[in-house]
């Protein structure tokens, strides 16, 4: 049988067994995430054709892991190296009762990014056979999607857009655009950023949507709908 491990370093690992399904004769789609962010905790994840997997077992974790200065091992160890696991000896050789640490397949497409990606990225790129397709850009949104809001005071807008790098010669770029209400009440504080401050200056409803294109492929976020609320009017007493 096959098993996944990621080991950060020399600081331990994390086992995956297989899912359900064979991986035998067929595209399957990984991710690995190791993420050390400055002030956050180590976080590990691992994902078979986009659907995270539980470890079965560890070893050394939650301890903190360091990524060495060492080449990175994908596949199988380096030939001619064994080392002692706790499920035995592994080598790269097959026979004499060892365990094999050389992957019996192909690899078609590596790719190693500077952060984590989104679920939403991680399924889009496990569900796509053909690598040279372009998709439409995807959205992370971590604004709520109906706002209660009071006229004249700043809310923040919290979105981002990914794409995955295609065409080539392609530039990213959104815009806020207003779907419902007077626009002449709404003032954004940077119409083409994805996270940004919006003030409405006079009750009523809003519906803002933002659009992100790569030249070719365009994307629409869901509306974000906004109820507000006119100013409270102060009373002063002498």
């Amino acid at each position: 049988r096959f098993r996944y491990r990621i080991m950060p370093g020399t600081r331990g690992n994390l086992n995956f067994n297989l899912p359900a399904r064979s991986v035998m004769d067929r595209r399957t789609h990984l991710y690995a995430l190791y993420s050390r962010a400055d002030g956050e905790k180590d976080k590990f994840a691992f994902y078979v054709d986009g659907v995270k997997q539980t470890p079965v077992s560890s070893s050394g974790f939650p301890r903190p892991a360091r990524l060495m200065q060492n080449a990175i091992e994908i596949c199988g160890i380096k030939p001619g190296r064994q080392i002692n696991t706790a499920m035995g000896n592994v080598t790269n050789r097959t026979e004499g009762g060892y365990y094999s640490a050389s992957f019996p397949g192909t690899v078609d497409d590596i790719r190693i990014y500077n952060r984590p990606l989104t679920e939403a990225e991680i399924r889009t790129l496990a569900s796509r056979p053909n690598l040279s397709e372009n998709l439409p850009p995807v959205f992370s949104i971590d604004t709520p999607l109906a706002l209660d809001v009071v006229a004249r005071k700043s809310v923040a807008l919290s979105l981002a857009v990914f794409d995955d790098g295609i065409p080539t010669n392609g530039t990213l770029s959104c815009v806020w655009q207003l779907k419902s209400g007077d626009g002449n009440n709404v003032v954004l504080s940077d119409e083409s950023d994805p996270s940004t401050t919006v003030r409405f200056m006079k009750s009523g409803m809003y519906v803002l949507q933002l659009v992100a294109t790569d030249g070719e492929r365009t994307s629409y976020s869901p509306p974000i709908t906004a109820n507000v609320r006119p100013i409270g009017i102060s009373v002063s007493i002498r």
